[in-house]
């Protein structure tokens, strides 16, 4: 079962080295008898550039959770949105606040993602379905692909995603097979599956194999994953927002979390992803996401 946090992306900013490094200061600061999550109560360790050693620390673009014994850590890199202060009030000393928002919300998710079949599980649909659609529609206007492409590319963007949650292939075949009338007819959707051999791909990589394998036209014989990366660039803007537009794709908590600020963010709403949640706001109901992750948020500010 794949996991929703430690997605290959994920470790590419949080391999080995990183780790060492903040093990290291994590233990030199007298951390180790500290648990980011006690009950209800969550304390994650800020990292704000107060002293010459968190400088020095690697950027994070996401949390990193470390293990160190039998504690848990979740080390949050706050350098790029506050000013470098001896103190630890970081909300008066903010200077990118709509980026800090993203952060905080990437944050809640990704420690409420151990718990797959808890508030995640619920917010999977929009997920899904806002990903699928931002997704889709980068790589389909990248292609030039024609509208029946484009449903066929979002049943194979979608199985996807869904299995980014740990689903197994033969739940995710009945789960999107429900859904055909998205799709041209279900014969269609079943020839898709058919061409996918009812598996999953888990890695951007792959998921460029399997669309190659289900068109097989010149159209999108060159795709690979550097082409699906740069069709996704430029979708919002913020601290970070390619890499984090990158990393969304391969961690779920942070494709749900960029979703969310885009939903309740009126910068927002001239970026790609912006007009996308806009479009269909109404429809998916996404004051229910919203009230979901509000409440995440509010945790790790208690």
């Amino acid at each position: 079962m794949h996991n929703i946090i430690t997605s290959a992306i994920y470790k590419r900013y949080v391999n080995n080295v990183v780790k060492e490094q903040l093990v290291t200061y994590i233990t030199l600061n007298d951390n180790l008898n500290y648990e980011y999550k006690r009950g209800d109560e969550i304390k994650p360790i800020f990292i704000t550039g107060k002293t010459l050693e968190e400088q020095e620390l690697p950027s994070l673009p996401i949390p990193a959770k470390i293990t160190i014994g039998k504690n848990t850590y979740l080390v949050i890199d706050a350098r790029m949105f506050v000013s470098a202060s001896v103190d630890d009030e970081l909300k008066s000393k903010i200077k990118d606040a709509t980026s800090f928002s993203i952060y905080e919300a990437i944050t809640a998710l990704t420690i409420e993602a151990e718990e797959i079949r808890g508030v995640m599980a619920r917010l999977r649909g929009y997920t899904v379905e806002l990903g699928g659609i931002w997704l889709t529609n980068s790589i389909a206007t990248s292609l030039h692909l024609d509208m029946a492409e484009r449903t066929t590319l979002n049943l194979i963007v979608s199985n996807y995603l869904l299995a980014k949650y740990g689903i197994e292939s033969d739940a995710i075949y009945i789960n999107l097979m429900d859904k055909t009338t998205l799709y041209t007819d279900r014969d269609s959707a079943e020839d898709v599956f058919k061409k996918l051999k009812y598996k999953a791909p888990t890695t951007l990589k792959e998921l460029s194999e399997n669309i190659i394998n289900v068109f097989r036209s010149r159209k999108v014989a060159a795709l690979d994953e550097s082409l699906i990366v740069a069709s996704l660039r430029n979708s919002f803007f913020g601290a970070n927002s390619d890499q984090l537009t990158i990393l969304a794709f391969e961690h779920m908590p942070t494709l749900t979390a960029i979703l969310y600020i885009a939903a309740n963010n009126r910068a927002f709403r001239r970026s790609k992803v912006g007009s996308i949640v806009l479009d269909n706001h109404k429809r998916l109901e996404l004051d229910n996401m919203t009230t979901i992750v509000n409440g995440l948020v509010r945790d790790i500010k208690k």
